[in-house]
């Protein structure tokens, strides 16, 4: 009687993991691999800064949670905690955008240097000093010049 009970438990145990990864499956962020996605918008580093900053209310909700695509200057790299991030110049403005990269971009992104032009599609988190990208991918790569 108790090996009956005991494989009714494991079974419905491995029931409600498995329903549960289907679930996790189906809702999983399109995010996640931004190639294939369209951006909700495509501007520069001074556009986006300036629609978040100057009409902070309203636009910047509107762009949270949304993958944008961005084109601007490199000002930093860095490489911390296995993952690369860009900061992109906000030009005259001294806020700038953050874009923590996607695993999978180190060989492109180690072309690129301070001061070179960027195209970059990431979901937009929201701002604190900086304007914050996160899953970002190199959508626009050069040729070595």
């Amino acid at each position: 009687m108790f090996k009956a009970t005991q494989n009714k438990i494991i079974f419905v145990l491995a029931m409600a993991v498995g329903l549960f990864a289907i679930i996790w499956w189906i809702n999983m962020p399109a995010y996640t691999n931004l190639e294939n996605v369209i951006p909700d918008a495509k501007m520069s580093t001074q556009e986006f800064l300036s629609e978040v900053y100057l009409n902070e209310s309203s636009v910047s909700e509107e762009f949270i949670e949304k993958t944008i695509e961005i084109n601007g200057v490199i000002d930093e790299i860095t490489f911390k905690n296995n993952t690369y991030t860009l900061l992109l110049s906000g030009g005259e403005n001294s806020k700038h955008i953050l874009c923590e990269m996607r695993k999978g971009q180190e060989t492109v992104l180690n072309t690129y240097k301070k001061n070179d032009s960027i195209t970059i599609k990431g979901v937009y988190k929201g701002s604190l000093l900086d304007a914050i990208f996160l899953h970002c991918i190199i959508i626009e790569t050069r040729i070595n010049e």
